[in-house]
């Protein structure tokens, strides 16, 4: 025989049935039950019961175990709700209270499952197979669930709200209050869903829209959108306003979502142009182009500057209750002051295209007009050049350089004006053909002064040297006159230049900066340093003199040696130089050039003179040379000497700045 352990464990290890199992073992382990027992005794609880079952205690009575009772339940195809925790299970007559309460609930409104199941810890999914036969009826909405009646009642009580506001002018708008008045109370959401897939319909798509506000559903015409619309833009397309702050119509006549809906509205009308948020009127800036150019038929000035109070006129021009107050004072927009001048000059172009006036940005000129302004522009070109050319003298480094922006930054109709490229290429010819002028000016000044001072004196010198007859002598003043040129004669006649501004031009700051290099390393030999005069003298276009104006300048040097044997006061120390001015003067008289040379080569040159003068004057001649060796020359002997010399020249004259001395040289300055 079998034990009671040993027929569980034979039971347990059948495999579990793919349906309902016939036998079920009993708790207590005492044997089996049937299902149709336990089915019997568990629909007679239900029946019997008012309240719920707890699971626990009809297990137990059934004489099976918790978890068989609830899979039992759960699989057996039959009529049995449970408690949202699986602890209870419901009486056949709290099922009855429940369906009718439902029903009920449908018949009137929207079932909200969470609520329900809240409110009697029975999970709605549960009661689905009592309430099989109206499922064909139940309409859900994710979480709530009404009859189709129900729905059938919202959804035309949504139609009815839309037909409402197809045709209105004004808002349409459903607020809480209205569906708690509604049969059965419709959630927002459900009704705002209802009424937007209408809205969306092709019945009503091009009809109405609907708006989600924060407090109501608002319901528009597109009859009311388009006469909003039209009320708003008729002062912009008529011209009596310039614009309009597309934020204040949000703020305060609400039919649009956003500002990028009512600027795509604005913008698809003619005659009204849109930037950010502002809706601009064409025929304002139009109305305002035209005005300012009437102006030219009887304003004597013949120019007109179309953008002059363009911006300030086109802020005061606005509709003062739509003027956004939300942001506080905002200030007027660059980008909008810079568009309405771009629009105004697009007009300006289309208004002046046939007629005699030149456009310059928003500046219009008659055509007299414009060529007296060409003229006065070239003007301040040369004006500028001058200014520059005067800088110079005061800094020698300035840098010449033309900048339309110098000759325009007083005047906005010239900076409108020279613009143009004609006129820019004009004013920067105009010039540097100024400085152009002033520079061959400053050249011809330095050439002047660089003949009179170094080129004739090297030339005179020169031809001096080509009478000695005494070869060695010749060399000796030859390297006397090299040493003069490169050291004294043309660094000091350089920076006298620079100190009278005659070294300003482009042409001679190169060429005489380059002669400066050159002179000091130059090998101190006649042969090497006048052609380099030479060359700078070409580069420079200094022309070469003529034999009648060679001939003037010794004329002058000339007269400066006389003018220093004039020189009375005689001092001991005088002698030397007095001598050898007397020799230079003499030998300049009977040979060509003059010599330039020092007191120690006097008595060398006064023994070529010897053939050239009288016997008697040479006597006097020696006399002189021993005083001045001596010392011993006084008024007396300078009168003798100066007498002398002017008996070799039949007109004396005077030169510009005297005689210079230095230890015994004799040369005019």
């Amino acid at each position: 025989m079998f034990s009671t352990e040993d027929v569980r464990e034979l039971f347990s290890a059948f495999p579990p049935p793919k349906s309902s199992p016939t036998l079920l073992l009993a708790s207590s382990g005492h044997g089996f039950i049937t299902q149709e027992k336990l089915r019997s005794e568990f629909e007679g609880r239900l029946a019997e019961a008012t309240g719920r079952i707890s699971v626990l205690a009809l297990a137990h009575d059934l004489d099976v175990e918790p978890g068989t009772l609830l899979h039992w339940i759960r699989h057996r195809g039959q009529r049995a709700v449970l408690s949202s925790d699986s602890k209870d299970i419901l009486s056949n007559n709290e099922v009855d209270v429940i369906t009718k309460d439902i029903r009920q609930s449908l018949k009137t409104g929207i079932v909200a499952k969470s609520e329900y199941e809240t409110s009697t810890h029975v999970k709605f999914d549960d009661l689905q197979p009592i309430l099989n036969d109206i499922a064909s009826e139940l309409v859900y909405h994710d979480d709530y669930v009404c009859t189709q009646e129900y729905d059938e009642l919202v959804s035309d009580h949504a139609r009815d709200f839309l037909d409402r506001a197809v045709n209105n002018i004004t808002n349409i708008d459903l607020y809480p209050k209205d569906l708690q008045d509604m049969r059965g109370s419709p959630p927002r959401w459900v009704y705002l869903r209802r009424i937007q897939q209408h809205a969306e319909s092709a019945e009503y798509k091009e009809k109405v829209f609907v708006r989600d506000m924060p407090d109501f559903i608002r319901v528009q015409s597109t009859q009311m959108k388009a006469h909003m619309i039209s009320t708003l833009s008729h002062p912009l397309v008529s011209g009596d306003i310039a614009y309009i702050d597309l934020k204040a119509t949000i703020n305060r006549i609400i039919f649009h979502d956003d500002i990028s809906s009512i600027a795509k509205d604005f913008n698809n009308i003619e005659g009204v142009d849109v930037v950010d948020h502002f809706a601009i009127s064409e025929s304002w800036l139009s109305k305002f182009v035209d005005r300012k150019l009437r102006t030219l038929h009887y304003d004597e000035a013949g120019v007109v500057d179309v953008a002059q109070d363009l911006t300030t006129k086109f802020r005061d021009s606005v509709d003062v209750n739509l003027q956004s107050t939300s942001e506080g004072h905002r200030p007027f927009p660059d980008i909008l002051s810079a568009h309405i001048t771009r629009k105004a000059e697009q007009y300006i172009t289309a208004a002046v295209a046939n007629a005699n006036y030149r456009q310059f940005g928003t500046v219009v000129l008659t055509n007299d007009q414009y060529t007296n302004e060409q003229t006065h522009l070239l003007e301040r070109a040369a004006e500028d050049a001058t200014a520059q050319w005067q800088q110079l003298k005061a800094n020698p480094s300035h840098e010449l350089k033309f900048s339309i922006a110098n000759i325009t930054a007083e005047s906005t109709l010239h900076s409108s004006f020279a613009k143009e490229k004609t006129t820019q290429k004009a004013c920067d010819e105009h010039f540097w053909s100024t400085i152009a002028s002033l520079e061959a000016e400053s050249d011809a000044a330095f050439s002047t002064f660089w003949l009179e001072r170094v080129e004739s004196r090297v030339q005179i010198y020169s031809a001096g040297l080509t009478s000695i007859t005494d070869t060695k002598l010749q060399s000796q003043l030859s390297e006397l006159l090299a040493t003069y040129i490169q050291k004294e004669l043309v660094p000091e006649s350089i920076t006298k230049a620079r100190g009278q501004h005659l070294v300003l031009s482009r042409k001679a700051k190169k060429n005489v900066s380059k002669l400066e290099t050159m002179i000091p390393g130059t090998e101190s030999s006649l042969e090497a340093l006048l052609p380099i005069l030479s060359k700078f003298q070409s580069k420079q276009s200094i022309p070469p003199l003529s034999p009648e104006s060679l001939a003037e300048f010794k004329k002058g040097m000339q007269t400066d040696l006389l003018r220093r044997l004039n020189k009375p006061k005689l001092k001991a120390s005088d002698g030397p130089v007095l001598f050898l001015t007397l020799i230079v003067a003499l030998f300049a008289q009977h040979y060509d050039g003059i010599v330039y040379a020092t007191g120690k080569f006097a008595p060398k040159l006064m023994k070529q003179l010897k053939e050239k003068v009288g016997e008697e004057e040479y006597a006097r001649l020696e006399g002189w040379k021993e005083g001045a060796k001596k010392g011993t020359l006084g008024e007396e002997e300078r009168v003798g000497m100066r007498e002398m010399a002017e008996r070799g020249n039949e007109e004396e004259e005077k030169g510009k700045d005297g005689i210079v001395g230095d230890e015994g040289n004799v040369t005019t300055q």
